[in-house]
């Protein structure tokens, strides 16, 4: 896998935000497309874990802002182990 960690944790949560069916769509920032909604946020920690399966431990901050009202929608620090 080529990147850097906080590319890793981008590309899951754009996965996994487009696999749970809550949204019409999902899309980088850097598109051209127009949302409701912005997700911005800040990688804190980021650890490989040993073991059998690929894994890692994330600490890192998101921030959901409605582009319609420009008022912020939610904010989260979650600590979180993925594979």
């Amino acid at each position: 896998m080529g990147g850097t960690s906080a590319e890793l944790i981008q590309g899951v949560l754009l996965r996994q935000l487009r696999a749970s069916g809550r949204y019409r769509a999902v899309y980088y920032r850097r598109s051209n497309m127009k949302g409701d909604f912005a997700l911005r946020g800040r990688l804190y920690d980021f650890k490989e874990l040993s073991g059998p399966q690929l894994s890692a431990r994330v600490t890192l901050e998101l921030e959901m802002r409605d582009l319609n009202t420009a008022e912020q929608s939610g904010r989260s620090i979650t600590r979180t182990t993925s594979q």
